[in-house]
């Protein structure tokens, strides 16, 4: 009796061990796990601070465009702006060759 009693105790002692190692390893995952949770937060980070830099980066362009349209717009009105007034002055041409020469009036072009 008295060995089927320290057998038991044998057996539970032998139980408790293989208990106490479980309870380390899950001790170990759980810290695994809290460390992946941190990573998954500074990943998370990392995405927000990327699309930040993506938007901004995005409405920088945007911007440049706008400026480079606005540019080539004003450039193109001082380039109209000349064109109306050689034009101007080419109607004026035209009026004084045909006022001194009438007959060739009907070939230019106004």
């Amino acid at each position: 009796m008295m060995r089927e009693i320290f057998d038991g105790l044998k057996s539970l002692a032998s139980i408790t061990k293989s208990v106490e190692g479980l309870e380390k390893k899950m001790d170990r995952m759980l810290d695994g796990m809290e460390g992946m949770r941190s990573e998954l937060r500074d990943v998370d980070k990392r995405v927000v601070r990327l699309e930040e830099a993506r938007d901004s980066t995005r409405a920088d362009v945007r911007a440049s465009l706008m400026q480079d349209l606005a540019q080539m717009f004003v450039g193109l009105n001082h380039r109209l702006s000349d064109l109306e007034g050689k034009y101007s002055q080419l109607k004026v041409e035209v009026e004084r060759v045909s006022r001194k020469h009438p007959d060739k009036k009907k070939r230019m072009i106004p």
